[in-house]
């Protein structure tokens, strides 16, 4: 190599880091962030729950036992009273039944009064003998064969008394709640909403025949996100608007909170109820804007926030660079959410550009 070569080499080696420097800092390839600061406060924001009102229980009602039905004397739409009949089967099978296992115990109760009278008999025996004994009046074998007798009396008894009665009178229960089954009645009260059964017509056990709803209260189900659950209670008064009664506010109140939360576990079940006025029914759809209002925390812009899988985070602005902040999140609206880990009120976020920060980046900052 030539010294002219080597001179030359080694000037652009030593120029080279200058170059370098200088182009760093001529500021064109500096990305540009507007920035917002962190403040503490409680933020406010909204869940809306739609859908479509429901009754507040509704049931199902079917037979336990076939049969034919003799009257079935109600319609769709009627208003019905808990305890109110709504389905007779007919009784004349069970009624013979009943009359012949009420027989069958009659003559039971019979045999069993005549048991009973050797046992009564022998009992008196057996306390007089002891009594005696007790005296040293009788000996011990006369003793004895009081007791025996006693025992016998009392086996006599429980064979051909009791144990026959007790299954007389089973089978008169079990004939009576046949009977009582046949009286097919409402469990709650309500409107009738099907009816599938009509007098004369062939009863199944447990074929659905007719089907009441209570809609003296109506529901509203949704969701809840994991976020809001802690802010909202149970009784809590919230206000629904109907879409067949626009620009009326109907007063109700969140009945349940669920427990126990649905899908992957963000969401839980909320159930709002309404009083029913008389001119609302179950069908009707609805909505309801349910305002909530967090406790105090670090808010930043929502803008600020990123994602990418699991990881949230933010890019805090310090030196003329941003540093990447892996943040937890909590309570959150359109323009702003709560930074519950990561970040400190007073700090500096960027709220531009984040999609293209990276840490350590060096940026400028605009208005």
């Amino acid at each position: 190599m030539t010294k002219k070569v080597f001179s030359a080499t080694l000037v652009m080696a030593l120029a080279m880091p200058l170059l370098l420097a200088a182009g760093c800092a001529a500021g064109p390839s500096d990305v540009t962030v507007r920035i917002a600061e962190a403040q503490a406060k409680a933020l406010e924001t909204s869940v809306e729950i739609s859908g479509v009102l429901a009754p507040v229980e509704s049931v199902n009602i079917s037979s336990k036992i076939s049969g034919k039905a003799s009257s079935a004397d109600f319609e769709v739409g009627e208003t019905v009273e808990k305890g109110q009949l709504l389905v007779q089967l007919d009784m004349a099978e069970l009624n013979a039944q009943l009359a012949s296992a009420q027989a069958a115990y009659n003559i039971a109760l019979d045999q069993a009064n005549q048991a009973k009278i050797p046992l009564d008999s022998a009992a008196a025996d057996l306390a007089r003998t002891q009594a005696l004994f007790d005296e040293g009046a009788v000996s011990r074998q006369a003793l004895d064969q009081s007791q025996d007798s006693y025992n016998s009396a009392k086996a006599k008894y429980d064979a051909a008394g009791s144990s026959s009665l007790a299954q007389a009178k089973a089978a008169v229960d079990a004939v009576a709640a046949q009977m009582a089954n046949a009286r097919i009645t409402s469990p709650t009260g309500g409107v009738v909403v099907t009816k599938n059964i009509h007098a004369g017509e062939m009863v199944s056990p447990g074929a659905t025949l007719v089907s009441v709803a209570d809609i003296s209260s109506l529901v509203l189900k949704g969701t809840v996100s994991q976020e809001l659950f802690p802010f909202l209670q149970k009784g809590q008064k919230v206000e629904l608007e109907l879409d067949a009664f626009q620009g009326v506010a109907y007063e109700g109140e969140i009945s349940l909170l669920g427990p126990v939360s649905v899908g992957t576990g963000s969401y839980f079940p909320i159930e709002l109820t309404i009083g029913n006025t008389g001119e609302i029914t179950a069908g009707l759809s609805a909505h309801s804007i349910i305002q909530v209002k967090g406790k105090q925390g670090v808010a930043a812009p929502a803008a600020a926030v990123s994602k990418d899988g699991a990881e949230t985070f933010v890019f805090v602005v310090e030196g003329g660079a941003v540093n990447k902040r892996v943040v937890s999140t909590g309570l959150g609206n359109s323009e702003e959410i709560v930074i519950t880990e990561g970040l400190a009120a007073g700090e500096t976020v960027a709220v531009t550009n984040v999609n293209v920060l990276s840490d350590g980046m060096a940026v400028k900052i605009v208005d």
